[in-house]
């Protein structure tokens, strides 16, 4: 009779132990940028925005410095500024909302907002009527068929910040700027749309809690 128990509880166990693997990460990077205004709209010329990971020491060539910035929760941020090589000393330390203004000092302001993991598919042309598309992931640099390097992120909320014209490493890029997903706006090579398809992370947790139902219901009939 214990072994009965033990068989009649694995499908509950099993439901639960999906169910679980299924729930979307906690972001680990952020979309980190620096900007000529303290309202964060106008990108530095040039300086496009990056993907870093949550916590790393970064250097900054428009800063002067290094920084890091920490995600502690979907709701705030803690940016760390002006530091030393191993960011172990600091001048500054802001925590904040995602996406809130910091003054990072010398006419300098900088932003993040944690990465979303979605793919988006960037639509370009001579006019807005497309041409020429592609899906890229979120945050990855990647080959533009209409020339050079691209990196798209996703922020969250329909915005995503795009870099466009870059070279390989998309550390250097001509077109920076931000945009409301599905509005076609001009680039620097002609206008484009950006279009964020479902992530990849979602997919999975629909399917592992199918799974889940389907076993469910294996153990009941075969109950």
């Amino acid at each position: 009779m214990k072994y009965s128990r033990s068989v009649a509880f694995m499908p509950l166990c099993i439901v639960l132990a999906l169910v679980a693997i299924s729930q979307p990460a906690v972001a680990a990077d952020v979309a980190f940028g620096t900007f000529t205004d303290s309202t964060c709209t106008t990108h530095t010329t040039g300086n496009p925005s990056f993907k870093v990971a949550s916590g790393d020491c970064k250097t900054s060539v428009v800063l002067g410095s290094n920084y890091r910035v920490v995600i502690n929760s979907a709701s705030s941020l803690t940016y760390q500024l002006g530091c030393d090589a191993t960011c172990t000393t600091c001048t500054q330390t802001t925590t904040v909302a995602p996406g809130v203004c910091v003054d990072a000092g010398s006419s300098h302001y900088v932003t993040a907002h944690p990465l979303k993991y979605t793919s988006i598919t960037v639509d370009s042309g001579t006019t807005c009527s497309t041409t020429s598309a592609v899906t890229v992931n979120s945050g990855a640099c990647t080959a533009n068929p209409m020339g050079g390097y691209m990196n798209i992120m996703d922020l969250g909320m329909g915005n995503v910040w795009f870099n466009m014209n870059c070279n390989v490493f998309c550390d250097q890029c001509k077109n920076l700027g931000s945009a409301v997903a599905g509005s076609c706006g001009p680039l620097e090579i002609g206008f484009g749309s950006f279009h964020i398809n479902g992530s990849a992370a979602l997919t999975a947790s629909v399917t592992l809690i199918g799974m889940a139902v389907a076993l469910l219901s294996a153990f009941t009939i075969l109950g």
